[in-house]
């Protein structure tokens, strides 16, 4: 799992920097 990106092509969104897309 990359916790270094933020939501990728994953249902789970890791608390890191929240992307501005919904």
């Amino acid at each position: 799992m990359n916790r270094n990106m933020g939501c990728i092509e994953i249902p789970d969104c890791y608390e890191i920097e929240e992307s501005e897309e919904d």
